[in-house]
């Protein structure tokens, strides 16, 4: 188990982006100690975590990852990855259409 702050440093994930996932219910800690209130992490759940930015990083709301992400059986969760596929194609299109106009002289 890793205190937050130890999780942070080995993910690349800001302490208070962790705090917001577990207030969106996208990554909740493995164990908040009750005295203390400290939150730690499995190293089991940085698979997940990595999931929510690369989501994330492609525009998604907390929502939209939520969705994919507990997508309880195939049949829901292929209609719900192809959905993200074709958004996130969509997503990098206008960035570099974004690119290729701020570039012209």
């Amino acid at each position: 188990m890793f205190k937050i702050g130890d999780f942070s440093k080995l993910t690349h994930v800001s302490i208070r982006m962790l705090r917001y996932y577990d207030e969106q219910n996208l990554l909740k800690p493995a164990l908040v100690d009750e005295i203390s209130l400290y939150r730690y992490y499995s190293a089991k759940q940085m698979g997940r975590l990595f999931r929510i930015v690369y989501f994330r990083d492609l525009g998604f709301g907390t929502a939209e990852i939520h969705r994919l992400l507990t997508a309880d059986d195939q049949k829901k969760s292929i209609p719900c990855w192809w959905r993200s596929t074709q958004k996130s194609r969509r997503i990098l299109c206008q960035r570099k259409k974004s690119s290729c106009v701020l570039n012209t002289p």
